[in-house]
């Protein structure tokens, strides 16, 4: 019965997916700090619903390869959201509304994060015509990696700015964060 190897090896990488999440969570608290770590990290969820939803409408499975897509996509779901919510914190800082910041930051920042994330699809996009047996094997990899990147696409041009614009605020800055800003900057 081969249902039982099946079923452990399902479970072994949704507790991977899990690992990978954590994992990346861990750094986005450390590098963002907490508040901004939270807009940052609803899109990993948000898009794993959004991506699987779309599966399962389409009448795919949850197998192996959905899996191992989805532990190949967190780290790159949270790009665009930490770029948009980044540029949001120094609006934040500069004075302007959550509301306003949000807004801002999701405009300025929306070609550059559409441009990112269609250079990503446009190496998964020819391997959903790769044909044969493999082909019908691996056709989920490619499905799940552009479903759950155009849906992170999604949460960081509007889900994340909008949230943000509820329960964002300006966090106090140290004059240590502020020179490091200016040099950065400066370069």
């Amino acid at each position: 019965d081969e249902s039982e190897q099946v079923q452990t090896m399902l479970s072994d990488l949704e507790s991977n997916v899990i690992a990978a999440v954590l994992l990346v969570m861990s750094v986005i608290v450390w590098a963002l700090g907490l508040r901004s770590s939270i807009l940052v990290g609803l899109a990993i969820p948000g898009a794993f619903l959004a991506g699987v939803s779309a599966l399962y409408f389409m009448g795919l499975t949850m197998n192996i390869v959905v899996l191992f897509s989805l532990i190949l996509v967190v780290g790159m779901l949270v790009d665009g959201a930490i770029v948009t919510v980044e540029l949001a914190d120094r609006l934040l800082h500069e004075g302007l509304s959550p509301k306003a910041a949000y807004a801002r930051a999701a405009k300025r920042m929306s070609w550059p994060i559409i441009a990112s994330t269609a250079t990503t699809l446009s190496v998964f996009f020819p391997l959903l015509f790769w044909s044969g047996t493999v082909g019908e094997f691996m056709k989920f990899l490619p499905i799940t990696v552009i479903l759950t990147l155009s849906a992170s696409l999604f949460m960081a041009l509007v889900f994340i700015p909008v949230v943000g614009g509820v329960i964002g605020r300006r966090q106090p800055q140290s004059a240590r964060q502020k020179r490091q800003i200016t040099a950065a900057e400066t370069g």
